[in-house]
């Protein structure tokens, strides 16, 4: 369910509607589910940004709240491109509340 919702020239925005399978048994969106649409965001900044292939080499996040419905958003940003790693963090919103934010070194491919 993972939709890209804008391109910026640093990055990128994804967006989710939660649904109920997205929901864990406290009934609250599952950690893995805010984590995946981070690293979307922040590989989909790469590809359009850097234009190059990449793969996660190290992703931390810290949730803030839990979320218990309405439309993620993931707003990412590249830090720093080297030759071989980019570093970037995503912003990850809830109908306009920060829930969590994500900081991730990328290895680039080609």
């Amino acid at each position: 369910g993972v939709e890209l919702a804008e391109t910026h020239k640093d990055g990128a925005t994804m967006r989710l509607r939660v649904e109920e399978k997205h929901l864990n048994v406290a009934g609250v969106v599952h950690g893995g589910v805010t984590f995946a649409l981070a690293d979307s965001s922040i590989g989909y900044a790469i590809h359009s940004v850097v234009r190059r292939r990449s793969t996660t080499a190290e992703m931390k996040i810290n949730y803030l709240r839990p979320v218990v419905g309405g439309v993620m958003r993931s707003r990412s940003r590249i830090l720093r491109q080297g030759r071989a790693l980019v570093v970037a963090k995503a912003e990850v919103s809830c109908d306009g509340t920060m829930v969590a934010e994500a900081l991730a070194t990328f290895a680039l491919l080609d």
